[in-house]
């Protein structure tokens, strides 16, 4: 999961790009928005490196202390999903 601000120079009817952390722009292209949720919005970036696609929740800081228990429960499972070995789950 990334922290991002929101910011939108697009325009209407345009494609929203999410700024990364500093450092993290180096190393990930912004393909396109995934999805939104109660918790973040959900982009999916393209590593520089391997070309490999990866999904991305950015959360807006400072994190509402609300959100807390929700976020440390998806943290839980996308570490439990990264250890699986099951062909269907990719981590």
């Amino acid at each position: 999961m990334g922290c991002a601000s929101s910011t939108d120079s697009s325009g209407p009817g345009k494609a929203r790009k999410r700024p990364l952390d500093p450092g993290l722009e180096k190393e990930f292209e912004y393909v396109k928005l995934l999805g939104k949720g109660g918790t973040g919005e959900t982009h999916l970036y393209r590593e520089r490196k391997s070309g490999r696609l990866v999904a991305m929740k950015l959360v807006p800081r400072p994190l509402p202390r609300v959100l807390h228990e929700s976020i440390l429960r998806e943290i839980t499972v996308c570490l439990a999903c990264a250890r699986t070995t099951r062909s269907h789950v990719l981590a």
